[in-house]
């Protein structure tokens, strides 16, 4: 199947490792110009020699995509690589592992900005020119708590911040659907990357065995791998996605119990 996705400028925060690098290796693969962000240089920089070395075509800049002027600068860079991106991955980390008597406010306000303003700005970093070209992709990466909130580890804000982020999307999608630009979420499970190892480890501490040994809660046994969450990631970026929009798509194995 060809997705359309050969020669279009895609920017992917968060792509030295893990989920992101594997979204950006996905759409290296179908052809689409790829500008890599994230804060550490070193994974960077190996990581667009690696989508070099498969015959992909990426450029990397170091930025930190949870604020304005970190999107502003990496949208730059995109723009003088490649030119402005029709396709943009919002993916950060936000702060995490606080509960109520842990969290001040300054930790709430730090993580709204973090999980829900970064995206505001990567909008309208974007939203303009994708409006002018009348075609864009915008797609976040969240998690299941955004649909379901994790009620074994201390992580209020996630649980906060996380279901911010699909009202925001629901309706940038609304409005701008007319444009042609589809906006979405992707809430990956329980993935196997370091970002899984540190959630076994709070899980091992505070002595919660449905993260200790998920299988059972997980209805295909198993951890998924960012390169299942990436193929439904490119494939929301494409042209075939054209009609699926302010959409939040589990990537879970059916760990999310509920119907929505």
């Amino acid at each position: 199947m060809d997705l359309g996705l050969a020669d279009k400028v895609a920017l992917v925060s968060g792509a030295s490792n893990g989920i992101g690098l594997a979204i950006a290796e996905g759409l290296a693969a179908e052809g689409a110009k790829v500008m890599l962000v994230a804060r550490r240089e070193g994974p960077l920089r190996e990581a667009a020699e690696r989508i070099g070395d498969a015959g992909g075509t990426a450029a990397w800049v170091s930025a930190d995509m949870t604020t304005r002027d970190g999107v502003r600068t990496a949208v730059a860079a995109a723009e003088a690589a490649f030119g402005m991106p029709q396709v943009a991955i919002g993916n950060v980390r936000p702060i995490n592992r606080y509960g109520l008597d842990d969290a001040s406010d300054d930790d709430f306000r730090q993580a709204f900005d973090e999980m829900v303003m970064s995206q505001v700005h990567l909008a309208r970093a974007l939203f303009p020119s994708m409006q002018a070209a009348g075609w864009g992709r915008l797609v976040h990466i969240a998690t299941v708590c955004a649909k379901e909130p994790h009620r074994w580890l201390n992580i209020i804000l996630s649980n906060t911040g996380r279901p911010a982020l699909l009202g925001l999307n629901k309706t940038l999608s609304n409005e701008f659907a007319g444009d042609g630009i589809t906006v979405n979420t992707i809430l990956p499970g329980l993935i196997d990357t370091g970002v899984s190892e540190e959630v076994t480890k709070a899980a091992q501490a505070r002595g919660v065995p449905e993260l200790i040994e998920p299988q059972p809660r997980i209805p295909v046994g198993r951890a998924g791998t960012p390169e299942e969450v990436a193929a439904t990631t490119v494939f929301l970026c494409s042209r075939q996605a054209s009609y699926i929009t302010g959409q939040a798509i589990a990537v879970d194995g059916g760990w999310i119990r509920g119907l929505y």
